[in-house]
């Protein structure tokens, strides 16, 4: 008998669990908080925006901004490309400074031809690898500053 009293409660709970929401108990609750005419104003000026809203869109302004913008970007890249061009020039030329054996001026150049007992002589055993070092750690970072240029303009198209 205990099992049934067990069933009939849980199956009782349940049932007032579950049952289905009437509209006009629903209705009642809603108001008692708002008026039925509140609810409806409110309804009715809320779709008469969302249709004012969506009649405003105009996609000739759209495509006006967003033409606008991919000049913009187009532009900035462009600016970057320059600064871009700018260093790697700057860097090529440090590079040829360096380590270029047809340039006369370059300093590979002038220790290679330096006198016996001079300082340049001096420079050209202690410091030829680091002169190496530095003309190719430069002329690496001209060709990886090349490859961001050619990555910009690829990624205008």
């Amino acid at each position: 008998m205990a099992r049934n009293l067990f069933k009939e409660s849980f199956k009782n709970i349940l049932n007032e669990e579950l049952r289905p929401i009437n509209e006009a108990d629903l209705a009642d609750e809603m108001q008692g908080e708002l008026g039925a005419q509140e609810i409806d104003s409110t309804q009715a000026e809320f779709e008469s925006q969302l249709a004012d809203d969506v009649d405003s869109i105009d996609p000739n302004n759209y495509n006006r901004e967003e033409q606008r913008l991919q000049a913009h970007l187009k532009k900035r890249a462009q600016e970057n490309n320059e600064l871009l061009s700018q260093w790697v020039s700057t860097i090529d030329d440090f590079t040829s400074f360096v380590n270029d054996p047809n340039r006369d001026d370059s300093i590979k150049n002038i220790i290679e031809r330096a006198m016996p007992g001079s300082v340049l002589e001096k420079i050209k055993k202690s410091e030829a690898r680091r002169l190496t070092r530095v003309s190719t750690e430069a002329a690496a970072l001209s060709q990886a500053l090349k490859s961001y240029i050619g990555g910009i303009q690829a990624g205008e198209e």
